[in-house]
């Protein structure tokens, strides 16, 4: 299967499992603005970002037309580059091993 199958959906509907799996993935905040759009649609950015490699504003297009409510691009670079290593490191690896399995190939 090709990849252009993997829609933005799908990944979203991921994203959103895998924070229910994993607990306190953030520390508490006592200060600053409330979050507008939170981790998991960006982190579906991203994700869709690094595997068609897109830049951000295509990405925010395409997200755009495909009915997500998107941040600006400013807001969505801001949030990439301060989310956890760790974690953008974790959620790769598991989606990799979700999407793809051990022999490479698209399994949706």
């Amino acid at each position: 299967m090709r990849r252009s199958v993997l829609t933005l959906k799908h990944l979203y509907s991921f994203v959103k499992s895998y924070f229910q799996r994993i607990e306190n993935i953030e520390p508490v905040k006592k200060r600053g603005r409330p979050k507008t759009f939170e981790d998991a649609l960006i982190l579906t950015l991203w994700l869709y970002q690094t595997l068609y490699k897109l830049s951000e504003r295509v990405v925010l297009e395409v997200a755009k037309h495909e009915g997500f409510r998107v941040p600006v691009l400013g807001d969505y670079h801001y949030r990439v580059k301060k989310l956890d290593e760790g974690l953008l490191k974790k959620i790769l690896d598991e989606s990799t091993k979700h999407f793809f399995g051990q022999n490479g190939i698209l399994n949706i």
